[in-house]
């Protein structure tokens, strides 16, 4: 906003335009609340330059099993699942899980991320099965802000609908990425049914609020 004062006037002009290189905006810190009583409390944050609007989310923690399953209905498409990526589309509607479609791991260059997750996961588990190939199906952890190997599945012939599962045990990983490894055969793997397990739950009260100040009174 440009500001032009005299002594008898001041013009306000709002300014647009292009800035030459991305603007990275960091998230605030959030400051301990205030004004708290038994319906609403004051919370505050710190300015985060650049920030035109900020997204509040308010919950409660409980010590109860939370479960997500991922059964990729919307694979490939615009309406994908939130948070999940990949860089192939093929599914096939024939070999699935629970219902279908299944993904296909056809290509080595063929790899999935996961979401990132509330909470830090303590067992994952799919459904898999073999396409004419024999290989190895990794399973990555996103682990202090690196990719680190948490599993490898030997996939056999043998392999016609099977559940797999790791848990994960002291390793806090919150986000996961897998990709097969073809050793023979033509086909690949079809993959159905990631399911997320937490010791954890979290009730939102408020999810994602748009705020244009830095504080708020919930």
């Amino acid at each position: 906003k440009l500001i032009v004062e005299s002594e008898n006037y001041i013009i306000y002009y709002d300014l647009s335009g292009e800035a030459p290189k991305a603007i990275k905006v960091y998230p605030p810190v959030a400051y301990e609340a205030k004004d708290i009583t038994e319906k609403s409390f004051c919370a505050h944050w710190a300015h985060q330059e650049f920030a035109t609007l900020y997204y509040l989310s308010v919950y409660e923690i409980s010590n109860t099993k939370s479960v997500e399953i991922e059964g990729f209905d919307a694979f490939g498409s615009d309406e994908m699942t939130e948070g999940w990526t990949a860089n192939f589309k093929e599914t096939n509607r024939q070999q699935y899980g629970e219902s279908r479609p299944s993904i296909y791991f056809k290509n080595e260059t063929d790899t999935l991320w996961t979401k990132k997750y509330f909470f830090p996961i303590n067992k994952v588990s799919f459904w898999v099965r073999s396409m004419n190939t024999i290989g190895v199906l990794h399973l990555d952890g996103l682990v202090n802000n690196e990719w680190v190997s948490l599993k490898t599945f030997d996939i056999t012939a043998q392999v016609k609908g099977d559940i797999m599962e790791f848990e994960l045990g002291d390793i806090e990983c919150q986000q996961f990425k897998l990709y097969y490894e073809i050793n023979t055969g033509t086909g690949g793997i079809t993959f159905d049914d990631f399911t997320a397990e937490c010791n954890k739950t979290a009730n939102f009260k408020l999810e994602k609020y748009e705020a244009y100040d830095t504080a708020m009174v919930i």
